[in-house]
């Protein structure tokens, strides 16, 4: 049995509590007219430490009249903004990994997964082969992992940070497409910044809080808004990862699409190119794609997007991410001369 390569979009982590683009953008658009809030303070701050000379309230008031789904696809037409964008982006990344620190507690489909290579002997981890394409930017998915995958075999096999990078990397390869906001500490102890980190303030911080969260954002923002990559051609010419990527990809029997949308220039950097994708890949391989969970954003153009790059579609309904992974998954194990691309829609 060949490589999984399991390509995820935001939608794959939207149940964990992180933003869909839309989302996103209208929370900065709200944020950034409340002079009070967080972000607004946080981007006043950076834009004088960083001097940046675009206005932030224009970012936000051009970002809502835009009539766009997303802050990247802005920046894309408006490339003077992407310091801005960046401080945004790293913003609520930072803040929905506090919300949600405790992975574990949730049983969702990174619980799934994990039950589908889990074994107990750990010379024979993980059971299933899989690795793991992202284009998300934050760092829930290797949290986790690294969360189970210590705690389960590390007393026996006596784990340290170290050992354990390598054997994720090896066993377990986990690559963001467009970087993450930062490194957590077992991955690079002199750049890293902790999961879920949380400033807990002193009695005398309480009065103003928000400010005394914006000092320690500071950091934090400042380092993941050089770990992320947002304009098209920085994407294509600074990222040493594509090449890994793309023979992870080459390599596997199976890509699973979750929460996925097939946009061109994220097709573009897998070098899936429109209506050639079958002759790039081996025979017999199979695609899947779950998209945001309680949403339809199947819209006629996106049908059209997915068309073009020669991609079957076959609809289905699931009410989760989970669901759709165990009985697409043991159906499509037990059918043979299965086409090349199978797409599952919301």
């Amino acid at each position: 049995m060949g490589k999984t390569v399991f390509i995820l979009g935001a939608g794959s982590n939207h149940e964990y509590g992180f933003p869909l683009g839309l989302d996103m953008l209208k929370n900065a658009v709200r944020d950034i007219k409340n002079t009070e809030s967080v972000l607004y303070k946080l981007l006043l701050r950076l834009s004088d430490e960083l001097n940046i000379s675009e206005s932030f309230v224009k970012f936000g008031e051009s970002l809502q009249r835009s009539g766009l789904d997303s802050i990247d696809e802005f920046v894309f037409h408006n490339p003077i903004y992407e310091q801005i964008a960046k401080i945004v982006i790293s913003y609520y990344i930072i803040e929905s990994e506090k919300k949600n620190v405790d992975l574990g507690d949730r049983a969702l489909w990174y619980k799934f997964l994990w039950d589908q290579i889990y074994t107990r002997d750990f010379k024979d981890f993980p059971k299933k082969d899989i690795g793991i394409v992202t284009f998300n930017y934050d760092r829930s998915f290797e949290k986790y992992f690294y969360t189970l995958i210590s705690s389960t075999y590390g007393y026996k096999n006596d784990f340290n940070d170290i050992n354990i990078k390598k054997m994720i990397i090896e066993r377990l390869p986990i690559y963001h497409v467009y970087g993450k906001i930062n490194n957590l500490p077992f991955e690079n102890k002199e750049s890293n910044y902790k999961y879920g980190q949380e400033h807990i303030l002193l009695p005398m911080e309480i009065e103003d809080s928000n400010q005394q969260r914006v000092n320690h954002l500071l950091n934090p923002v400042k380092e993941s808004i050089n770990n992320i990559e947002l304009i098209l051609e920085n994407r294509q010419t600074k990222n040493s990862r594509l090449e890994k990527i793309i023979n992870l990809i080459r390599e596997s029997s199976k890509i699973v699409f979750l929460g996925f949308a097939f946009n061109d220039d994220n097709m573009k950097a897998l070098t899936f190119n429109k209506n050639v994708l079958d002759s790039r890949l081996p025979s017999g391989k199979v695609g899947f794609w779950y998209n945001y969970n309680g949403l339809d954003p199947t819209s006629q153009q996106e049908y059209e997007s997915i068309r073009e790059f020669g991609i079957k579609l076959n609809k289905r309904d699931y009410g989760n991410i989970t669901d759709y992974l165990r009985n697409e998954l043991i159906i499509l194990n037990q059918i043979k001369n299965t086409p090349k691309w199978y797409i599952t829609l919301n």
